[in-house]
């Protein structure tokens, strides 16, 4: 009966749906309520709730559409927790980068120094390679993944330490969560303390992200988002949570749009990061070959049609979609979080319709004013 009710129920969100103001008191700027409401025309159709924001410097505007859990019409709100799936990967990656520039970890070394449980492989494997897929660390192969939480993110290397390395390090890209897995145990190691409490100090706090944490199945987790899938049968249904205990620097986190955007503070100025560190997050890393991989440490990085350096990372998971867009040189952000699987937010294309809109607009603004 509930698969029926959620597909009833679903069938109204192609209309806006509840929806809660933008955090911020000010008056939102035409321009990006525009871009806002044009996210949501074409994104909620496919998902039940939608978080979205913007970032321009220290301006952010938040948006929440549609609901967290249909049965109960509980609506989304821009405090709602989403599943970020791997967006996790950047916060894992600033984490890293904070402890190298305070010189607590080697960035080129052995990661077998600090995490032996790791065991040993026919080459090195470095901490610099895994933060840009260049590690040889397979990714998921179908074999069948931990049901709850191994302990902490060191135990969750059990899940894959014995398996071959898929290619030799540095020779090729090949996208992996547990290879940030394994980079997150590095950071728990060389930082002497819990993964999460690291990341929650050293990274959310600085930036103001204070609804994001790792989604742990035995701990309460506040507002937070439902999960729905497609069934075969083309009905729209809630799925139960999965634990991501097993992959929490890899894809175990929540969050909200707002605080996806404050994140990208620490690659846009030095508020956070050293210029050598910005600059690691802001490169793409190349294989031994000298072939640029697109993929800094962290971050996808590529340039837009009018060569402006772009960053993003998206997310895919069980219920869940999210895409995450910084300009680091324009100090400017947009991000969205859907709590659907089947939702497009992962693709990336309607951010990156809104950040054009949204630069159109300034950049004809700057040229009137000067």
């Amino acid at each position: 009966m509930l698969p029926l009710l959620l597909g009833a129920l679903l069938q109204g969100l192609a209309s806006p749906g509840p929806a809660s103001a933008p955090a911020a008191a000010r008056a939102v700027p035409a321009e990006v309520q525009a871009v806002a409401e044009a996210a949501r025309d074409e994104l909620l159709p496919s998902s039940p709730g939608l978080s979205f924001a913007v970032r321009r410097g220290d301006e952010v505007w938040a948006f929440a559409w549609g609901y967290a859990h249909v049965e109960d019409a509980t609506p989304v709100t821009t405090r709602t927790r989403f599943r970020i799936a791997s967006i996790s990967k950047p916060l894992t990656a600033l984490a890293a980068a904070l402890l190298w520039q305070q010189g607590g970890l080697d960035l080129d070394a052995d990661v077998r120094g600090l995490v032996p449980e790791f065991t040993e492989k026919p080459w090195s494997v470095s901490a610099r390679q895994l933060g840009g897929h260049l590690g040889g660390v397979r990714h998921y192969n179908g074999t069948p993944l931990p049901t709850e939480a191994p302990g902490d993110v060191v135990d969750a290397v059990a899940v894959f330490a014995e398996d071959p390395l898929v290619t030799e390090p540095g020779t090729k890209y090949v996208y992996s969560t547990f290879g940030f897995n394994l980079l997150g145990a590095v950071v728990q190691r060389a930082a002497g303390r819990d993964f999460r409490a690291f990341v929650a100090d050293a990274v959310c706090a600085p930036l103001g992200m204070v609804d994001t944490v790792p989604e742990d199945a035995k701990q309460p987790f506040g507002e937070v988002a439902a999960l729905y899938e497609k069934l075969p049968a083309g009905i729209v249904a809630e799925v139960p949570r999965d634990d991501l205990g097993y992959k929490w620097p890899g894809g175990g986190y929540l969050s909200t749009a707002s605080d996806l955007v404050r994140m990208t503070r620490a690659v846009c100025d030095e508020r956070l990061l050293t210029a050598e560190a910005l600059a690691l997050m802001r490169t793409s890393q190349r294989d031994t070959a000298g072939k640029a991989t697109g993929y800094s440490f962290g971050w996808s990085v590529d340039l837009d049609s009018e060569q402006r350096l772009r960053l993003a990372h998206g997310g895919a998971q069980r219920g869940a979609r999210a895409f995450l867009l910084v300009y680091p040189d324009l100090d400017f952000a947009v991000a969205v979080l859907a709590n659907s699987g089947d939702s497009q937010a992962g693709s990336g294309r309607a951010v990156r319709r809104a950040a054009n809109a949204l630069l159109q607009v300034w950049t004809r603004d700057a040229d009137t004013t000067e």
